[in-house]
């Protein structure tokens, strides 16, 4: 029986941590030994099949720099008790500790940068340190080619492209007069943005509601701004729901705002749901919209480009709608079953991987 362990720094919900409940979940049901190890955090936001051996190492009551070397010696112990024959490390936090702590283990060894990396505030060290690891990896997975392009040829010839899967059961039903957005309450998301850009919208657009899912450390900042701007009763943060898709069901247009991302799966969901959506031109969105047929982006940063593009479908909505059908089919491509067979040859070793 094969043996295989995930390392990940929580299950807390999240697009990375979505992506190894669906992966382990897959490979306990084809019969293998699964382990998910969480260095970080010990949160769990996904259903798990009850075979699966969680391994908790985390501790919270120190910074994780103080907690480095000890981090890679608990790794390098749970790896010798599980004996896995592969290893797949998700997230640069997660392999800056993997990569030591299983450099001499004779496991397959993957990993999987989930950020856009030219984005990230990485500095110098980090940077090489984070390229050695993924050169020296026995695949090391890509989420776009924007991705694949940051990094130097030694890591692109051990590099594969593999968008996340998607899953979605809830089909958009519209008319709502919502605008819904979904993620992490952090800058990075720029929901000030969206929410500042509403906020102009709305004296035209009365009856409209603008509604965020997640949570984060900008929730405080976030709820302050909607006060400032006079918008309770017109825009609220809803925090994480288990029925996500089935909230946002009714909306007439879902927006992304990040200033950058790895790949949106919130927006893949979205598209596949059939609603009409705004992206910003962060990393991987222009490998999931077409502008201006399934989709529209619009810069980085910029609120006068992203009003102008939820008046005009906000205004119109044949074209929303025309838009929405056409993200449904384009969408088709990131469904599970495809991506996860890309995914079980990188992990097990196929040659024609691409």
């Amino acid at each position: 029986m094969k043996n295989i362990m995930f390392m990940i720094p929580s299950m807390i919900r999240g697009g990375a941590e979505r992506v190894v409940s669906i992966l382990s979940n897959d490979y306990a049901s084809r019969g293998w030994n699964v382990s998910i190890l969480m260095l970080l955090h010990s949160n769990i936001g996904y259903e798990l099949d009850p075979s699966i051996n969680v391994i908790d190492i985390s501790d919270d009551s120190k910074p994780v720099a103080l907690m480095y070397p000890f981090l890679i010696h608990r790794v390098r112990k749970s790896v010798k008790e599980v004996k896995p024959d592969i290893i797949v490390s998700f997230m640069a936090n997660t392999c800056l500790i993997s990569g030591p702590a299983c450099r001499h283990t004779k496991a397959r060894f993957v990993v999987s940068e989930r950020i856009d990396p030219s984005q990230d505030t990485r500095n110098l060290i980090v940077r090489k340190m984070l390229q050695s690891i993924y050169a020296h990896s026995d695949c090391c997975v890509l989420q776009t080619k924007r991705a694949y392009d940051y990094f130097p040829d030694r890591v692109k010839t051990k590099s594969t492209i593999i968008p996340n899967p998607v899953s979605v059961e809830t089909s958009a039903t519209y008319g709502g007069k919502r605008i819904v957005a979904s993620g992490r309450l952090e800058t990075q998301k720029n929901h000030r943005m969206l929410i500042s850009a509403f906020s102009d919208i709305h004296k035209d657009f009365p009856d409209w509601r603008l509604d965020i899912y997640g949570e984060g450390n900008e929730r405080k900042n976030l709820e302050s701004l909607i006060k400032d701007l006079g918008l309770e009763r017109s825009a609220s943060l809803k925090g994480n729901v288990p029925d996500l898709h089935k909230q946002m069901a009714d909306a007439d247009l879902y927006v992304l705002s990040s200033d950058f991302e790895g790949l949106s799966n919130a927006l893949i969901e979205a598209m596949m749901m059939g609603l009409p959506c705004i992206s910003t031109d962060c990393s991987g969105s222009d490998e999931i919209i077409t502008d201006r047929q399934d989709g529209i982006i619009v810069p980085v940063g910029d609120k006068a480009s992203l009003e102008e593009a939820m008046r005009l479908l906000m205004s119109d909505r044949e074209l929303a709608l025309d838009m929405g059908k056409k993200a449904r089919l384009s969408a088709q491509r990131f469904k599970t079953d495809y991506v996860i067979e890309k995914w079980r040859k990188a992990i097990e070793g196929d040659t024609n991987v691409s």
